[in-house]
């Protein structure tokens, strides 16, 4: 497992998800410098082999660039022509995740990638995770109204 500290937990197969920050760390991210996923593809190749078979993982990344103080950040157009071909087909693929909301809000992050993201077949997590971002989204927009 890539992560030392949380690879005994999650080789004990209690976990279905796992959410991986695919940012803030060098070794693991794309490089938008160079438009380059490599190392970001090799790092998703990686935690998803090591995964077991109940595991789904998903892609964390940042909402905007001012998001990720490390880097990581992937435009919405490379996200969908670099990296998604290359994940979607993962048979543990579960989606992407974006930190945070705020910086989505601003920045239309999602709304620009999710016509090109499979969602989860889990129906009760999407239910309730779209249930959170409506209850976080609704009190985000009240205190930043545009």
């Amino acid at each position: 497992m890539p992560d030392h500290y949380l690879d005994k937990a999650i080789k004990t197969g209690l976990f279905d998800y796992i959410l991986v920050q695919f940012y803030n760390n060098p070794p693991c991210q794309y490089d938008q410098i160079n438009s380059n996923a490599t190392l970001l593809l090799q790092s998703w190749n990686a935690w998803t082999s090591l995964s077991l078979p109940n595991n789904t993982v998903f892609m964390g990344l940042p909402a905007a660039p001012n998001a990720s103080h490390s880097g990581g950040y992937i435009p919405p157009d490379d996200l969908i022509s670099k990296v998604l071909p290359s994940i979607k087909p993962t048979s543990n693929y579960g989606g992407i995740m974006l930190w945070d909301r705020c910086y989505d809000v601003r920045s239309d992050y999602s709304n620009q990638i999710k016509e090109y993201v499979r969602r989860s077949v889990l129906r009760f997590v999407t239910q309730v995770s779209e249930a959170i971002v409506g209850s976080i989204s609704a009190a985000l927009n009240s205190m930043f109204p545009n």
